[in-house]
């Protein structure tokens, strides 16, 4: 305790502060067209087609110390890398049913987009539904799709997140935490005795991994839409 008793190293490592600086950039080009090119008995069919390209960039830079994970927790680590996506778009809503006696309305309605990831390839996603409007206030959808999420840049190229774990190490020397070892005998339990185990501090460290693929899953979902006609006079 008092003035002038702490080294450099002790003032530098409770004094020291950690940077990150990072850039991000997107460059995007989109073509799309949509219309009714043709019409069925029960209306006209919709049809909508595109194009994507877009490419990322990341390029950051750290402090040496979170470099060097001087650090208790945080510890930044640099993220550079780029990668491209291009991709293409089809979808369509198809008139089944107008006004008949089962159905005011129906339609079939699905879509299908190819996507093709420089760091992991081509995957293709697809979407089919279908909606029926028995009468007027109420309409009935159902969906079948196959979704996928990509990794982002940070999941693609970051060099490193550090934190800070405990474990537990018979050999380790100093510290430690107390440990009571029971031993039960015609229904009772006592403590025999007790045993302490040292205690240490570890980094951990996870990575971005730049082979990474998009998640896919498939997902169907049924809904139910309900308006009353009434209501509105009702409230009136």
């Amino acid at each position: 305790m008092g003035l002038g008793v702490n080294t450099q190293a002790a003032l530098n490592y409770v004094t020291g502060y950690g940077s990150s600086y990072m850039s991000l950039r997107q460059t995007q080009a989109a073509a799309n067209i949509n219309g009714e090119p043709f019409s069925t008995w029960a209306g006209p069919v919709s049809i909508a087609l595109g194009a994507e390209w877009r490419k990322q960039w990341v390029n950051g830079d750290v402090s040496d110390l979170d470099q060097a994970s001087a650090f208790f927790a945080g510890n930044f680590k640099s993220t550079v890398g780029e990668y491209h996506v291009t991709e293409g778009f089809l979808e369509t809503v198809v008139p089944l049913f107008k006004d008949v006696p089962f159905a005011k309305a129906a339609d079939l309605n699905a879509g299908v987009r190819k996507t093709d990831y420089s760091t992991s390839g081509s995957v293709t996603t697809w979407k089919v539904g279908a909606t029926w409007t028995p009468i007027k206030d109420i309409r009935f959808r159902a969906t079948r799709s196959l979704d996928i999420r990509a990794p982002n840049l940070g999941e693609l190229f970051n060099t490193g997140v550090v934190g800070t774990g405990n474990t537990f190490d018979p050999g380790a020397p100093g510290g430690g935490q107390t440990y009571f070892l029971k031993t039960t005998s015609a229904g009772s339990t006592r403590c025999s005795r007790s045993v302490r185990i040292p205690r240490a501090s570890v980094l951990c460290s996870s990575r971005a991994s730049s082979r990474a693929t998009p998640c896919r899953w498939t997902t169907t979902t049924f809904r139910c839409v309900m308006r009353s006609r009434r209501l509105p006079r009702i409230l009136s």
